[in-house]
């Protein structure tokens, strides 16, 4: 019998997760609806992608949390923010972007 916190179970919670991300079950703001819908190139798709397989992921000071991820079909790197708790509040197109392996100091 699998236990519910047994190793076998973890993976299989964690891509069931991931799979809900990619399928677009995720909670968004109106905020966020309402400039997705003048962004056509940005889909609920592309969104989840990121939310499920981030490249790099950093917390703000006020627990937001953004994320990026290379998008292969228009060769861009989109950046979700998302709050503590997993709702989505922006996602666009980060020109600035660079992926590197080591963080730039604060000033």
């Amino acid at each position: 019998m699998l236990l519910v916190g047994s190793v076998f179970v973890r993976p299989i919670a964690k891509r069931v997760v991931a799979l809900r991300y990619e399928l677009g079950m995720f909670r968004i703001t109106d905020y966020c609806r309402a400039r997705l819908a003048t962004r056509s190139n940005i889909t609920l798709k592309h969104i989840g992608h990121v939310i499920a397989h981030p490249l790099r992921r950093r917390t703000v000071r006020d627990g937001r949390v953004r994320m990026w991820a290379l998008i292969r079909e228009t060769n861009r790197w989109l950046r979700v923010t998302t709050t503590a708790n997993g709702v989505v509040v922006n996602a666009f197109f980060d020109r600035g972007f660079k992926f590197e392996d080591r963080v730039r100091p604060r000033h």
